[in-house]
């Protein structure tokens, strides 16, 4: 990784779902595109506290490369939430439909790559049946292959005017090939959610709570009910009008509305005991989900 992000020619425009204006020390690098997948740098020198939004586009998927040796990020939002620690070559990966919100506090230096769900119809194309992709969320992942693939890409940034075409086609083409085959697979274009059997929703929300202890993952619970963790979820919200991450926050909320009323721990280890990142998280979402502060929740529920 021996290419540094200054050598970058600077975008004239941040690329789609950056937002209108980016802060001054958030940078992206020149955008290589071909074929529905584009690849360009971004990067943040700064060391103030930064909110890094992410509308819903529904454009694709983002795969993410960290280039610097240590990055933490905390995202808010949809199934990667949580306080990842990146190491360099380690990765994240989302769709582009679910909103995204994070906020970091130190410099941070990724290789973005985002691939159009036409670009993985291509490869469905291929198949007997129709079929789409489906692709597994993770963050501050360990990957043996992307992170070589990524560096491969990093002189085409550097010096775009003397990037071959069909170099950065076939790396692209490889990438999206592994995403499929490591992180996800192709499900029936056709096959529609339905609603998750008594068996598999009681199964399926008591590996949710202990997912809050970190004991496994989306992809484990929908392994468990013999589906795609895209297909699960979609199944899961069908079933209870929520998105498990939004289910496992209405238990943390209960579970916290349960200790406010009839303990007397302090806000601070309401927020710890009840599975919430930090005191601040708990005051956001409990306003999110009551409308008011957790001090005001329990002042009137006395």
């Amino acid at each position: 990784m021996t290419t540094s992000f200054q050598d970058c020619a600077t975008a004239s425009h941040p690329p789609s779902g950056a937002g209108d204006r980016a802060p001054a020390a958030l940078r992206f690098g020149e955008r290589l595109q071909h074929g529905g997948a584009s690849v360009y740098r971004k990067s943040y020198d700064g060391a103030a506290r930064l909110q890094i939004p992410g509308p819903s586009s529904g454009a694709g998927f983002l795969l993410g490369v960290s280039m610097t040796p240590e990055h933490r990020r905390r995202i808010t939002r949809g199934e990667l939430a949580g306080l990842h620690l990146f190491s360099q070559g380690d990765i994240y990966l989302r769709d582009l439909e679910d909103p995204y919100a994070a906020e970091v506090d130190a410099p941070f230096d990724f290789t973005l790559l985002e691939f159009s769900r036409d670009f993985f119809e291509a490869m469905a194309d291929e198949r007997i049946e129709p079929a789409t992709v489906a692709l597994s969320p993770v963050a501050a992942r360990r990957d043996p292959v992307l992170p070589h693939l990524a560096c491969a890409l990093l002189p085409s940034l550097a010096r775009p005017a003397e990037t071959c075409a069909l170099f950065v086609e076939q790396i692209l083409v490889a990438m999206g090939a592994y995403l499929v085959h490591a992180y996800g697979g192709f499900v029936p274009a056709q096959t529609q959610p339905g609603l998750l059997s008594k068996v598999h929703e009681e199964r399926a929300k008591a590996m949710l709570l202990s997912k809050v202890r970190g004991e496994c993952s989306i992809p484990d619970i929908a392994r468990e009910c013999n589906m795609s963790a895209s297909y699960f979820m979609k199944a899961f919200k069908k079933t209870t009008g929520q998105t498990p991450h939004q289910w496992m926050l209405s238990q943390r909320l209960a579970r916290a509305q349960d200790y406010l009323r009839n303990s007397t721990l302090s806000l601070a280890e309401v927020a710890t005991t009840c599975d919430f990142y930090d005191q601040s998280h708990f005051n956001r979402v409990f306003i999110q989900g009551t409308g008011m502060s957790p001090g005001v929740w329990r002042r009137q529920a006395a």
